[in-house]
Formats: C-alpha cells, structure tokens, sequence
C-alpha cells in the first residue's frame, strides 16, 4: 500500500512546511501536495542533491541549497527520518531556519493574527534582498576593473547551484549576463534545460550560440522564414495594389522586425555573423530566392548604422555595399560614387576572389537589381538626348558591369569559380543601339500623338518603322541576362507611359527571355501594377492577344505567373463540376479550367472575341457552356473541345443548366433562350427588363430569373415575381434545391429559401457580386466579384449559425398576426428581435424552451391594437403573452393572452376563442409548468391569495392552496412538490404542496425561484439583496439590484430596470451546511451545479472520513485523485458492504479502513493505534516499515501472528538497498535467509571474495543459491571458483558451457573427449568461431566434429555467393573448390543422394575452375597493368570461352572473355580467332566505355587474313591431330574428342594422355603394377627416388632413351578410336601395358570415394610436370615452385606445400 518513494514524498512535503506560518498548517499544506508529489515519481536515488557534477541541479523545493551552506532536502530527509515526532521537528526547523533577529521574532505572532503567512512576509523580504542584490551586482558588471571578473566568477560559483528556484534565478542569470566567458561546465547546463535557456538574457545565449550552431539555426530559421514571407505578402498582395515592392527606402527596410531581431542577436559577436552569412549563402543556393540576398546586404547595412565596428570592419565588402547603399538612397551614380565603386573591383588581389562572391549576392538582391536597370536606363536616355554613343559612357560601363555580376551570383556560388563574368561587348555595341531605336521610335510616336487630328497623317511616314522589335533587341533578351533586365525594365517604362503600341512591340519577346526571368516576382508584380490603370486598353482583342497569349499564358505552368495574373482578370462568373474535380471561370475573354484540389489551372480556352461573363455545367458532367458580351454561347464537352455555337441579338447575362434535362437557358439582356442537345434551333423569349441572372430548381420544373428593376421571375408556364430591393446578378438554388443564393449591387450574397423568404446574408464584398455558386455535396459557398481576389469561401453552417443565433437552422413561419417581440434565452444570453420582413414571423426552435416551464417571455401592457390575420381584435391591454408549445409541432398555435381582470382565454392563430377561464380574482402572476402537447398547464397566483392549476384541454381551474396575502410571485420547485411565493406583505412562503403545510417563510422578499437543477435550493431577492438557502438551512446573502426571476445551476437570472443580467454565484455555503450535517448526497448534489476546486476536496475527505464511499469515490474522481481512487478501490475489494440504510455505506473493520485514511494524510501514530486496535498489527509494521520508522516498526514485532524479527530486518535490507548500501543490505538479507536476493547484490557489485565465500558456505541442497553465485563469478570471469561450483553440484554441461562462452577451447575439448555426449555443444560455437576468425577450412572440420554438416555446407555456400556478389573471383573459385570437396564427403556417407551430390561435386569443380580463371580475366579488364604476358592471356581466355560455351555462372561476364580474347588474339596473329570474339561480342551487352573500342578492332579485323598463326594452334597428344583454336564442342579434340588437360598457372595444353584400367585391375594392383621396374637395376641409375608424407616424387638425372613406338604397348593403343566420333573414348590399358610404363612417366588422381582415380601418362617425358595431392591439378614445374616459393601454396586449393612434396612427372 507504501511505496518506497513514501520518504522523499515527505521530504519533500516537509520542504513546503517550511513556507507555512504555523504547525497548524501543516496538514493543510501536506493535502495539497502530497499528491503531486507522489505523481512526479521522486526518490532517493534519482534526487542529486550536491550538484556538484551537474551544477544546475535543483528545483524550486531545495534543491542545491545544501551547495551554499543551507539545510534543504537531505537535512529534511534526515530529521524526518530520524525522530519521533515529525511536526515537532519541522518547527524546529522553521525556528532555526527563519529570520533570526531578535527584535523581530516576537513581531511574527502579531503578523499571524493579522492573516499574514510566515511564507508571504519571507517572501517580501526575499524579494527586497534580491533586488538590492541585483541593484549590487549590476554595479559590479559595469565596473571596468581588473576584479570584475574574479568577482563575477566567485558569485557564480556560489550562486549557481540555486539556478533552478524560480526566485532565486534572476540573480544568477544577471551575474551571468554581466561576465565576459561564461565557463563552459556553466553553459552546458543551460544548454541542456530548456526552461533555463529561454530565461537566458541574449548577452549569454550568444555565448551558447557561438559553440552550438545547430541551436543558433533553430533560433534563426524561423526569422529567415518570416523575412520571406513579409516580401512574398507585398508580391503577391491582391488587397493594396499601391502598396508596390520598390516603394520602401533602404532606411526603413532595415528597420524591419526580422533584421533588427537578427542585429540584436548577432550583437558585435563575428562567429555568430559569419553563421547567418553561411545560413543565407546555404539557402540563396538551395533556393534561389533572391530575397535572402536583400537580407545579407539589409543586414550588414544594419550593423553599420549601429556603428558595430568589430564586423563591419572586417566584412571585406563592407565598403562597396555602403558606397551602393548610398547611390541607391540618392537615386543617382555620380562620378565620384562610379569611381569608389570601380576601385573596390578593380583592387581586388589574388586570393581575394571569394569576396567576389558575397559582392554577387548584394548585387543580386531585387533593389539593387532595380536602381541598376533604372540607373542604365536614365543614362541611355540621356544619350539620345545629347546623341551620345552608349559605349562612350563610362558611368553606364561601369553599372552594366556590375549588373553582370550580380546576375551571375548564383552561378559563382554554386561552381565556386569566383571570377567577374566578361560583359559581352555586343551588348554595349548591338543591343543597346537596338533598345535606343525603340525609346526613339515611343518618342515619335508620343509627340504624334500630342499633334492636331488633322496633322497626325501627313506624321505617319516618320513612324512607318515602328513595329515589333528589332530582331537584334529579341535576339539578345533571350540570350543575355543583362539585355533582358534591360529589356524587363524598359518595357515597365513603357507601360507607366501607358503606350499601348510600345508595350505590344516589346511584351511578346520577353517570354523567351533569358533564364525566365521576365516571369520573377518582383517584375510580374511591377508590370501588372502599371497594366492595371490600363484597364480600357484590354478591350482591344489585339491589346488582350499581346499580354495574355503572348507573355502570361506562355508560362502559365509556374504557379507565382497564375497568382499575378489573378490581379488583372475580372471574374464574372464560375461554376464546379458536378464531381467536384474541375473548377470553370470565366475570366477576361477567356474561359480558365482549374484543378479543384489544388488550384492548378489545366487550361485556357479561347473561342469568344469578347469578355466571358457567365459559364454553366450540364449536371450528367459532359458539357459546360460559356457566354460572351460578343452575343454568343460555346458548347464545350468535359474534354475541353468546342462542339457548338449560336447567338442572342444582345450581350449574354447568364446561363444555367436544367438539372434534370440537361436544358441550357442562356439569358441575354432583353430575352432568354433555351436549347436542348435533342432540338437543332433555340427558342427564345423576349422580358421587359434586363436579366442578371438565372437558376432551376433541382426538380427542374422552375426557372427563377433576376431581372434589373429588382423583380425575382420564376418561371414554370405562368411567372412569379418577388421585390428583393436590389439588382440581382446572380442566382444558384443549393444542390438539393432548398435555398436560393441571390447577389448584385447590394455588395453581399443572401440566402433566400425556395419560396422566397430571406434567411441571412453571407459575406459583404467591396463591390457587386457577379457570381456565387454552392459546392456539391458540401457546404461551401463561392462568391466572385471585380477585385483582385478570384473567389471568397464561406462556410454556410457557420452562416446560419451567425444568422440564426440558434443551435438548429430548422426554420419555422408563424402567422403575421403577432406584434413585434423580443425573445431572450437566459441559458445562453442571445437575443432575436423578431422583425416583420416579407410577412411572416420567424421563430428559432431552440428559444421555445420557455413552454418547458424553464424561461418565460414577459410582456407588460403594451398598449397597442394587436390585430390578427383575420379580424381579431384584442385591443384591451394585455397583461401577459404566452406561446403554447404547439407552435412549433402543429403550425396552428395557440395564443394565450392573460387580461387584467378575471377573465383568462385561449385563442387559435385563426382567431377562433378555443377556451376561456373566468375566475373570482384578478390574476397577478402566470407560470407555465408544462406538460405533453395539448394538455399543457398553468399556475395562476390571483389577488386573493388563490394558487390555481389550469390545464389548456380542462375547463375547470384545480385549487392549490391559498396564501394569506395577494400573490406577487411563485415558482415550482424541480419535483414540483415544494412551492415558493411571494405574497404583498414582502415574505417568501414555501409550502408543501401535497399537505398544505407551510415549511419555511422569509421577510424582505420580491420575488422567488427555485433551483431548476437541484430540489432543495432556493433563492429570493429584496431590499437589494439576494439570499440563497439550502432546506430550511440559514441563508446566504448577497447584493443584489433587480428582480431574481430564474436559478439555474449556479446562474441566477436578475431582472434590472429593463435589462436582463445573468449573474454567477457560489455555492459553498449551501455545500458546507449539507456536510455538517452528514448529508453527502445533497451535498454532492450541489457540488455538481458549480463549485471551486478547494470545495470539491473539502466533500471528498468529508465524505472519505464519513465513510460515505461512493460520494467520495465521485468526488476524488472529479479533482482526478488518483491516489485516493486507489486507495478506495482497495478498501473496496478487501471491506464490503453490510446492512445500511441509502447513502450511509458502515463497512466491517472501518477502524482499519480509518486507519488506512489517517496514514494517507500523514498522521501514522493515529493510524497504528487504530490497526492495532482492529488486531491487525501486520499492516503498522508495514506502514512504518515503508515509512524507514524502523524504532517504531520495532513495538509490533512479535505482537501479531506472522510477525517475527526476520521479516523486519528484510524490511531493513530493502531500505539500504535503496538508499544504495548494497553491503549492509546483502549482510541482512543474508541473515534473515533471503540469499538469493543478497546473492543478487553481491552479483551485481562485483564483489568476489564475498561471492566465493557465500558459495563456499552454501549446503549442496541449495541449488539454486549455488547456480546464481557461479553464474555471477562467470560473469566477473572467475572460470575457476564457477567451476567448482558447479561441479559441487555436478552440472557438467554447465562446465562445458562456462569454458566455451569464455572461449577457453583447450579446456573445452578435454571435457568434450571426456564426455562425448556434449561434443555438439563444444564444437559448433567452435566452428561458428572460427568462421567469424575467416578460419574457414578449420570451421569446415569443426562442424563435421560436431556432426553438422549441413551446417558446413550452408556456411560455405554463402561465403561462395558474398565472394561472388563482392567481385572478389579467385575467393569463388576456391570456396567452389571447398563445396566441390564438400559435396564429395557428403556423397560418400549418404548413398541416397549420391547421384545428385556427385552431380554438384562436377558442377561446382566446374565453377571453381571457370572463377579461377575469370580472376586474371577481369583483373585484365579493368586494371591498366598486368604481370601475364600474351600468350598466357590468350591460353586463360581460349580455356575460359570454351567453358563458357556450356555453363555462364553469375558474375563472369562474357564480354570480358571475347574481348580479352580478341584483344590477345588479334597481337598474336590469331586473326580468325579474334574475328570470331569479335563477332561474338556483337551479341552481348558492350559497356559503354568499350563500345568504340570493340568497333574499330570490328573494323580493323576485317583486313587482316581469315587464318590463325599456326604455332598457336593446339595440338592433341592422343592422336596427333593439330585443333583449331577455337571448338564449338568444347575444349577438347575435334578428332578423338580427347579433353585438353591444361597447366593451372598459364593454362598451356600439357601433354597428358588419360587411361582407364581394364576390368577387373583393382587401384591398389595397377599402383603395384606401375610401380614394378619395366628394365633392370640399370634403369634405375637415371633417376632418384624421394617419398614423404602422402606424396612420392621422381627426379631423372638423364634422359631416358625412348622406346620405339612398336615396342611400346601404351603407344598402340593410342589410336584405338573412332575419328571424327562424337563421344570421348579413353586408353584402355592392361596388366602388361602397366608393367611397360615407367612410374614417373605416370600421374595418378587419387580421388576419395565414391570416385575411382585417374591416370594420367605424360607423353613427353622431358617436360616436368607437378599435380597438387589435395585439387588435383597440373602444373608445370617451374610454375609451381615458382609460386609454392612466393606464397607457401597451390594456387589454386591454398594447401599449403613444399617444393618437393607433390608428384612429378618427367
């Protein structure tokens, strides 16, 4: 039920005692906290309490007070622990901690009668020393003494471990602020908690910045991202058009928020300048956003104004940027400006060029790019002027010059070649004559313009030449960056003229401009800037073709050209498709398709010769239609393609679609058409007023049109005209025809519903609305008009919410015969004013609430005539008015009306009197109580004192009960059993209903109410104030002006003058009366209706201690107390209910569960005198036990069954484990026999010599105890005493297994041999071992001891695959050879699949051999050496294409194999060989490398003769047949089909003839047999015997004399074979022809079973040939040696070898 955490909660807790003025707080204080404290999951070993590691260690509760000589939390913790009486303690330390002057500790009980907290004045005079601290250290950090710093440091040092208390934390930051190096181990600290790094002021995070750039670019990035969205909102702002990007000054540029931010934060530090500068050049790369050039210049300009000299003086193009800030800031380049600027280029040294670089960036920011072009302009014009040559204008030079930089600027930095681009002298000589031929020719025609009419003709042969631009000026934008600035600025030049002429010559040839860059930002948005006041000239169709076709919709794809081209169309009309997918506009004289998920335009149409201004889908989705102010109507399908056109006699208005047919009505202004795809003509009807616009409804039997005069048509065969009082331009009925959207000249679209009945507007716009349609199948409105924007969204349930004031948009119509009334709800405080519009009352179902009898609508005499639709008359005053609930569910309602004198009628909506109540008194108050629908009822409190009930179905009244006085006011209450009134003499009398009884009465009264929500509270108010009572409690009261005249919850409803208040009111006092006396329930039932968090913890410990559990389980649910939850829910399950009466639970042993409360709130002597009077000690021991009381815990030791001493002293041990002495914990539990838990600990400190000592004394018995202490010394690598240990138990395969996870493999074999049952356990992580060491061959026989040789296989197959996939051919080809050998043991023991692994074993000897070989091959390939000569390449070649006729293994590339063939071939002479390769090579994949070579060689071979070099050619030793080079049939012999047997070093054909043995010569016989001496004893002078360990070798000191081929038995049989055969047939030799051979002539392939050996005969004695015993293969000697000599080896299978211990063959 304790947690171990319980010592550092209290801890804790004691730390806010501190705070409290008195001992009697305490347990207040613990209350609310001791929760959050245990939530936050604290304990003793987690606290860091010294800090001295971490310097910012502490919190706001003591934490690193102990750093500074103050006691905190470990003094805390230490008290606590240690005494008896824990409040006794903490005022002790509140006395020697407080303030410890004399004259002023008896002043502090005088502060405590006065309400003032001990923590509130220590805190006052805290915050008084902190300032004047603060006050202190900011004088010594504006000192500028050599002490400064020492002193700074010293109070850091001292300070800093109280960082984290929030109080204390300004003085530590402002000695931080005031230091120039703030230590590193400090700035760590701050580094890693965030809440410390935000308090830190800027001077310090420079600091931090200055080593953590990653954080310096978290703090950056948002600024960057700002700035760019600042200059993108000017760009593209469609709102303030005057608001153009060029207008700002340089001055108040750099004043803007981002770049002050960014100077403040920079301050005079260069590292952190130098990040933004790289963070800026990062992202200009990255982006090509221009602006982040603006920013690099506004920066350093920034930094010049506040004189920060630390960076600008080593920027080095501080300089230039402030000469061209300068210049821009004058508008004017004067000599002396041109010269500093010309100077700073010039004067740039070697090794400078990077400056070049940033110099490009400042010139590639828009402005400067501006005052460039601006600049150059003004002086072309001043050379026409003055007939000046642009090129002998040095100024104009120079800014072309620097222009050329500034556009390459993105260029420098991203090939890092940082040199000043040339400017193109035909710029100067070609382009800029060809631009001043234009200013003269828009001169020209100016003035001719200014001439009379009558001279303009006789002026036109001066400008006959004026047409598009020269070809030379369009020539040159398109290729020259600068000649298109140039270009881009001249045409905004003419465009702010306004010459139309001028801005169609040159508008076209800048959309092939250089780059793209006509369609920047920052010109789009000049140039539709001045092309707006041009809005007359768009409608020329030739003015429209040169701005809209010829530049804007040459680039529509970039999304910023749609955005300013949005700022020029005029939208006047749009329409979805029915699926929602595309987005129709009519925009200019253009018909635009959009995407309608993303915006993105599909494509223009063009068809009409004027503006578009209405469009309209077919609802099937496979046409739309446009209109036209040219009078015609375009049919287009969904594919975009015009189908049809026809004509009106006027301008087109608008078009709709019938939604059921698919009729088109198109309307003009003085008729209306309707076509069908169905009919071939269109008829057509002419109106009496223009039409602005039209709509169908959704059944499509009504068409409604607007027309100008105001009037709504709508239109089946008989019209139907409606006044709106505006001119409608548009109408759309919603998709499924309920509502009408009207807009026009009232600036606003309104909804309507179908009958015509206006619901609210939906938006205001500055200007006419041209357009709104409804979504499909959603609530979206979208309204067009003529500004800049293309549409406005607008949420219609939001709209009807805004419009309604309601909750529902149910709308209903009453009669016309009501007067004007307002309707308040008090629940939600709106107001309607219900306003006679188009005749019909509109009443909101959700303000009908009053008939439910909960908020009545007052009227007092209103003195008027109110006349009903059909003659009724009530002209008499009318006392009060009701609203029956039938209103809303019938529409035939009826009307109460209350008279003032005795007389009470019903009357229906028609005017019918339903009913009439004549009583004996004047009524004076009426209250709706409700009831079902028809039988409503009524209190009425008449001037006699009279209560009655009347029913509106029952004629008769029903008597209540009768008051002393007139009636004034009364209320039901919630059960409607109790009634309150209000009678003339100003008492409140609350009766029984049911026995007439009088239960309470209360003077000063005007008016009552009860309690809508709870039953038993009531308010009146009187004499201005407001009493508040619980049952027949004393009341609560209040000021209060008005009348009370509704409570609800905890709202009460006052009526004041004429002014309806809701107030707010609590009710605490309500609530504490009902828990005095027990009564939770009630009590919880006001807790409910509103009270304070403090109130609802009062009712939860009330009820808690009241043993009212499940007001208390719903409380402490409320305030979330999960710990109180758990604990009920324990006492729950372990205590049920018995026999009680409703809201009193008594439950068995309640003095347990009391005491299980008390130690919750800290108050454990109480709780363990009352377990131990419910005689359950256990749970006191367990409670002090938890609590470390262990002094305490001691009494009940013994006291209760099942308590012994043994189990305290566990209790002991868990305790020093967690306050982390591990030592004393491992001793008790050894003691109390808990010896696996101290085995545990010991384990886990590493102490050895205990470990052994305890597993030394540990009976046999106790086998678990021994495996965990050997398993804790095997951990610690104490082999030996774990060993021992478990061979104490007699576990050997524990043994086995210690020695082989410590890799002692010695000893693991010796027990292995021992005890052959765990040799699976030794030698399979041997072998896996090994195979990880690359020991392959010995993992190979590991896994066979360990009898798995699958396991071997699968090892080595995917080494084999990894060496394949790696390119690494000579490692496959051996571990091919080691899975051949594999395979072949394999076979040997399982018979069963002997076949298919002898089928392996050839395949794999196979790829070994062809991977071997490819080696040299690909090594030849790719690398530009090689140490084989020719013909050692050509044999290696030759061998490897012969094999790859038959097989192609992955990995060896067929290229590499012809073409090192043909390569070697062709220098060999082998001219048909290497015409062969090459023409092989024609079938293969040719990498692209090689491609040119293989078709010249292709070439050359072609001259060369058909014919190879005849000492090439191989020549068969079986039968003497000299073979081609090249065999399809393989490497064999075309004659004999003898196999080719070749050397294993350079591959020649050696001269080896293979035999088989006759039946029945047995290996063994024919190894004798050979080994028989053929001659005598003389033979045997010629030659030297040598044997050794498995192999034999034959050396001969002369040459023997050959015997005649007629003598020799081998030789006949040579040519015993069928020439030309297709099958190989071997030399079969007997006994006799065995005896002949000389042994050194033969070499014999011992192969293991299930293979037989194979004999060789070496036919030319002469030639010395070796075979390696372990791959048998052959090499010639030499080779051999020579390779055993360089790397221990064979070649081929790694075996490693002698130069003497293989056979030979001589």
């Amino acid at each position: 039920m304790w947690s171990d955490g319980r010592t550092t909660n209290i801890a804790s807790c004691a730390a806010v005692f501190t705070n409290s003025h008195d001992i009697s707080s305490v347990e207040e204080t613990y209350e609310q906290h001791r929760g959050s404290y245990e939530q936050e999951g604290h304990n003793e070993e987690g606290a860091n309490l010294g800090g001295r590691e971490n310097p910012g260690t502490g919190s706001s509760l003591g934490f690193g007070l102990e750093e500074i000589g103050i006691p905190g939390r470990e003094f805390l913790r230490e008290a606590l622990t240690n005494c008896g009486d824990p409040l006794k303690a903490i005022e002790e330390f509140q006395m020697e901690n407080g303030i410890l002057l004399p004259s002023l500790r008896p002043m502090l009980p005088l502060l405590d009668l006065h309400g003032l907290r001990r923590y509130e004045f220590h805190q006052s005079v805290m915050e008084d020393l902190r300032e004047k601290l603060l006050s202190r250290i900011s004088e010594v950090g504006q000192q500028d003494t050599p002490e400064k710093d020492d002193k700074l440091h010293e109070l850091l040092t001292k300070s800093f471990p109280v960082i984290k208390i929030e109080g204390l934390r300004p003085v530590v930051m402002t000695i931080l602020k005031y230091m120039n190096q703030v230590p590193p181990q400090y700035l760590k600290v701050l580094v890693n908690d965030k809440e410390l790094y935000n308090d830190c002021e800027i001077e310090v995070k420079r600091q931090i910045w200055q080593d953590n750039q990653s954080l310096f670019g978290d703090e950056v990035s948002p600024l960057l991202s700002q700035y760019i969205r600042e200059k993108e909102d000017v760009l593209y702002d469609h709102e303030n058009l005057t608001n153009l990007f060029f207008n700002a000054s340089p001055k108040v540029r750099r004043q803007g928020k981002v770049v002050q931010k960014l100077t403040e934060m920079i301050g005079k530090n260069i590292r952190l300048y130098d990040m933004v500068l790289q963070f800026l050049r990062t992202l200009f790369l990255r982006t090509r956003n221009v602006h982040y050039c603006t920013l690099r210049a506004e920066l350093l300009m920034a930094l010049h104004d506040l004189e920060i000299q630390d960076i600008t003086a080593i920027d080095p193009c501080h300089k230039f940027t402030w000469c061209l800030d300068a210049c821009i800031r004058e508008k004017n380049v004067d000599p002396k400006r041109s010269r500093e600027l010309q100077s700073f280029l010039d004067g740039m040294r070697h090794g400078q060029e990077e400056v070049l670089g940033d110099i490009a960036m400042v010139l590639c920011d828009p402005y400067s790019i501006h005052f460039l072009c601006t600049s150059s302009l003004k002086i072309i014009h001043h050379c026409i002027n003055n007939e000046q040559l642009p090129r002998d204008n040095l100024i104009l030079i120079l800014l072309l010059r620097i222009l050329a930089i500034g556009l390459q600027a993105w260029d420098m930095i991203d090939s890092q070649m940082f040199r000043e681009p040339k400017l193109d002298v035909h710029v100067v000589t070609k382009f800029l004559p060809a631009l001043m031929s234009l200013i003269v020719d828009d001169q020209v025609r100016a003035l001719n313009s200014r001439l009379p009419p009558d001279e303009r003709e006789s002026a036109i042969t001066i400008i006959e030449h004026s047409g598009p631009a020269p070809d030379a000026y369009a020539a040159y934008i398109q290729d020259n960056g600068v000649s298109a600035e140039l270009g881009m600025y001249y045409t905004l030049q003419v465009a702010k003229q306004k010459d139309r002429v001028g801005l169609m010559n040159t508008l076209g040839a800048l959309s092939t401009s250089a780059a793209g860059r006509a369609y920047e930002d920052t010109f789009l948005h000049s140039l539709v800037a001045l092309l707006i006041p041009m809005a007359e000239e768009f409608a020329a169709e030739d003015f429209c073709t040169a701005v809209f076709d010829e530049f804007f919709c040459t680039n529509l794809g970039k999304e910023n050209v749609c955005r300013h081209l949005l700022k020029l169309v005029c939208i006047y009309d749009l329409c979805f498709k029915p699926d929602g997918t595309q987005l129709i506009v009519a925009a200019g004289n253009r018909v635009l398709v959009y995407d309608a998920s993303d915006g993105s335009l599909l494509q223009p149409l063009k068809g009409h010769k004027d503006t578009v201004v209405c469009v309209s889908y077919a609802k099937d989705g496979k046409r739309f239609a446009s209109g036209s102010l040219d009078k015609h109507v375009i049919i287009w399908t969904s594919k975009l393609e015009g189908i049809l056109k026809y004509s009106h006699n006027d301008a087109l208005q608008c078009l709709a679609y019938n939604p059921i047919s698919h009729q088109l009505a198109s309307c003009a202004l003085s008729d209306f058409g309707l076509w069908s795809p169905e009919q071939k003509n269109v008829s057509k009807t002419k109106v009496n007023s223009r039409i602005n616009a039209c709509a169908w409804t959704n059944d499509g039997q009504f068409l409604a049109l607007g027309h100008g005069n105001g009037v709504v048509s709508i239109r089946n065969k008989i019209g139907k005209e409606r006044p709106i009082g505006f001119d409608p331009c548009c109408l759309s009925f919603f998709p499924h025809g309920e509502y009408i959207l009207v807009g026009g000249s009232n600036k606003g679209c309104l909804l309507y519903t179908k009958e015509g009945i206006k619901l609210g507007a939906i938006g205001e716009q500055q200007s006419w609305v041209w357009c709104a349609k409804a979504k499909p199948d959603s609530n979206f409105v979208l309204v067009g008009y003529p500004a800049p924007q293309l549409c406005l969204l607008a949420k219609l349930s939001q709209m009807m919410k805004d419009s309604c004031m309601g909750d529902t948009q149910q709308v209903r119509k009453l009669s016309r015969c009501l007067p004007v009334v307002g309707l308040q709800c008090l629940l939600q405080g709106r107001v309607i004013k219900l306003r006679r519009t188009t005749g019909a009352w509109l009443v909101f179902q959700a303000f009908i609430s009053f008939l439910e009898a909960t908020v009545p609508i007052i009227g007092s005499a209103l003195g008027h005539s109110v006349r009903a639709k059909r003659g009724i008359d009530v002209s008499d005053g009318i006392g009060c008015l009701l609203l029956d609930s039938e209103v809303i569910k019938k529409k035939q309602a009826n009307l109460l009306l209350s008279k003032r004198e005795r007389r009470l009628q019903c009357l229906l909506l028609s005017g019918a009197k339903e009913r009439e109540w004549q009583l004996d008194s004047p009524i004076r108050y009426i209250k709706v109580i409700g009831g079902p629908p028809g039988k409503e009822g009524l209190l009425l409190g008449l001037k006699s004192g009279q209560v009655l009930k009347i029913f509106v179905d029952n004629q008769f009244p029903v008597p209540l009960l009768k008051a002393p006085s007139s009636v004034r006011c009364l209320d039901l209450s919630m059960s409607r059993k109790k009634l309150a009134l209000v009678d003339d003499n100003n008492k409140c009398l609350v009766y029984n209903i049911d026995t007439k009884e009088l239960l309470f009465q209360e003077p000063s009264a005007n008016s009552v109410a009860w309690n809508s929500q709870c039953e038993d509270l009531l308010c009146f108010s009187g004499n201005n104030q407001l009493t508040i009572k619980a049952c027949d409690y004393p009341g609560h009261t209040q000021k209060l002006n008005g009348f009370v005249v509704g409570f609800a919850g905890s709202r009460i409803f006052c009526l004041h003058v004429y002014n309806m208040e809701t107030m707010e009111i609590p009710l605490s006092a309500a609530l504490y009366q009902f828990i005095e006396r027990k009564h939770f329930e009630k009590a919880y039932e006001v807790a409910c209706l509103g009270i304070t968090e403090g109130d609802w913890h009062t009712l939860a410990h009330a009820a808690l201690e009241g043993l009212h559990i499940p007001i208390a389980k719903k409380s402490f649910t409320h305030i979330r107390d999960l710990i109180y939850l758990d604990l009920i829910s324990s006492i729950e399950n372990e205590y049920r209910p018995t026999s009680g009466k409703r809201g009193e639970t008594p439950l068995k042993g309640s003095d347990t569960f009391l005491a299980q409360v008390l130690a919750y709130k800290g108050k454990f002597a109480d709780a363990a005198k009352l377990f131990k009077k419910a005689s359950q000690e256990q749970k006191a021991l367990e409670m002090y036990t938890d609590l470390r009381m262990f002094d305490l815990a001691q009494e009940y030791v013994g006291s209760g069954e099942g308590i012994d001493q043994r189990q305290l002293i566990k209790k002991k041990a868990e305790w020093a484990k967690n306050i982390n002495e591990p030592r004393a914990a491992a001793e008790m539990y050894l003691s109390a026999g808990e010896t696996l838990k101290a085995i545990e600990i010991i384990g886990e400190h590493g102490w050895v010599d205990m470990l052994v000592e305890v597993g030394r004394k540990l009976d046999k018995a106790d086998s678990e105890g021994m495996k965990a202490c050997a398993g804790h010394l095997q951990r610690l690598g104490q082999l030996t005493y774990a060993s021992d240990l478990y061979q104490r138990l007699g576990d050997t395969k524990s043994v086995v297994m210690l020695y082989v996870e410590a890799g002692d493999w010695e000893e693991a074999f010796v027990l292995a041999e021992k005890h052959p049952e765990f040799r699976q356990e030794v030698y399979m992580p041997y072998a896996k071992w090994l195979a990880e060491s690359d020991r392959f061959v010995e993992a190979q026989q590991a896994f066979h001891k360990a009898g798995r040789p699958d396991e071997a296989f699968r090892v080595l197959e995917q080494l084999t695959h990894n060496a394949v996939n790696e390119n690494r051919f000579c490692d496959a080809g051996y571990y091919y050879w080691v899975l051949s050998m594999q395979c072949l043991d394999l076979a040997k023991d399982d018979t069963g699949n002997q076949e298919s692994l002898l089928q392996q074993f050839a395949e794999h000897q196979k790829k070994a051999d062809m991977y071997y070989t490819y080696h040299v091959i690909q090594r030849y390939t790719d690398e530009p050496f090689t140490s084989f000569t020719s013909e050692q390449l050509f044999n290696i070649a030759r061998f490897l294409v012969h094999e790859l006729l038959h097989m192609q293994p992955k990995g060896i590339s067929k290229f590499a194999a012809l073409y090192a063939l043909a390569r070697q071939a062709r220098t060999l002479g082998a001219f048909k060989t290497a015409r062969y390769a090459l023409d092989k090579l024609q079938g293969v994949l040719i990498p692209r490398s090689y491609q040119e070579a293989v078709d010249l060689a292709s070439l050359a071979i072609r001259c060369k003769p058909y014919q190879d070099n005849e000492d090439l050619l191989p020549l068969c030793y079986r039968c003497s047949t000299t073979n081609p080079l090249i065999n399809i049939r393989g490497n064999c012999c075309v004659n004999c089909a003898q196999p080719f047997l070749h050397s294993f070093s350079h591959f020649e054909v050696l001269p080896l003839v293979e035999f088989v043995l006759e039946d029945g010569i047995t290996d063994e016989e024919a190894q004798r047999l050979i080994e028989a001496a053929p001659n005598s004893s003389s033979s045997r002078e010629n030659w030297r015997e040598s044997k050794s360990e498995g192999t034999q070798m034959l050396r001969l000191d002369e040459p023997e004399i050959e015997m005649p081929a007629s003598e020799d038995p081998f030789t006949a049989r040579l040519l015993a074979f069928e020439e030309g055969g297709g099958e190989y047939n071997p030399v079969v030799v007997n006994r006799a022809t065995l005896r002949s051979m000389e042994p050194h002539d033969v070499l014999i392939c011992c192969w293991p079973t299930p293979l037989k050996y194979h004999y060789y005969r070496n036919l030319i004695p002469d030639m010395s040939i070796t075979k390696c015993d372990s791959c048998n293969k052959f090499y010639l000697t030499e080779d051999w040696e020579l390779s055993v000599l360089q790397d221990g080896h064979c070649p081929f299978c790694r075996k490693a070898h002698s130069t003497g211990n293989n056979e030979q063959a001589e």
